[in-house]
């Protein structure tokens, strides 16, 4: 008899709108650094692949007329402004505690992965209130690789207990999608989060445009709890 089914769920741009406190962590630490601020529109266009990826982003988009700074002390002063203010404004979409909280009810098993780092996972999830609200939480930095990969999705569906022949991914990139489909899972994308190209060249199995919506994706994917 199969188990339950298992959502995996992205955080940033799925779960929570994080994008504002992110910039305003990234423009203090590039600001220490003598760089330049980016503005929202070019933060999004960098987003993916995690906060080491980021910064080199950051670096090359800044870098005009700078003096060379190394990614790893941007990083470093990214990751302490994050810590300082991290959660003044994230905040959860739309109906996600209350989707969450009837899909945990309803069976199903729940897992968080995200190419945010742990620490700062974790410290969203407490702000939340939300850190009791699923099974298993991956964060970036955790293992080895990030999505795209398939392992961070199979080693938080190992966590939460579940199999990927009854597992879907919710996220809002093309990351999210890849990672799935690798994986052996569909994908549902959300079409409010921070992708930078347009939702219906991303080839995910349902998209969704309101959180409360995933009850009616899981039942479109055939995947009951």
């Amino acid at each position: 008899m199969p188990g339950p089914t298992t959502i995996l769920l992205d955080l940033d741009g799925t779960l929570v709108d994080s994008m504002p406190d992110l910039q305003a962590a990234l423009n203090s630490a590039l600001a220490r650094c003598g760089r330049p601020p980016l503005s929202l529109a070019a933060l999004r266009q960098m987003w993916g692949h995690g906060a080491p990826v980021l910064v080199e982003r950051a670096l090359r988009a800044t870098d005009e007329g700078c003096e060379p700074v190394a990614p790893e002390e941007l990083l470093d002063l990214l990751q302490a402004a994050h810590r300082a203010g991290g959660q003044q404004t994230t905040r959860l979409y739309p109906g996600v505690r209350e989707t969450l909280q009837q899909l945990r009810e309803a069976g199903y098993l729940l897992g968080i992965c995200t190419n945010k780092p742990q620490e700062a996972t974790r410290a969203l999830l407490r702000a939340l209130d939300l850190q009791g609200a699923v099974h298993a939480v991956t964060g970036g930095g955790s293992l080895q690789r990030r999505k795209p990969d398939p392992e961070p999705l199979l080693a938080t569906l190992r966590a939460a207990g579940g199999i990927p022949q009854r597992s879907v991914m919710v996220g809002d990139t093309r990351h999210d999608v890849e990672a799935a489909h690798r994986a052996g899972m569909p994908a549902v994308l959300v079409s409010y989060g921070y992708h930078r190209v347009p939702i219906d060249e991303l080839a995910a199995d349902v998209v969704i445009h309101t959180f409360p919506q995933l009850a009616a994706a899981l039942h479109q994917l055939a995947l009951h709890p």
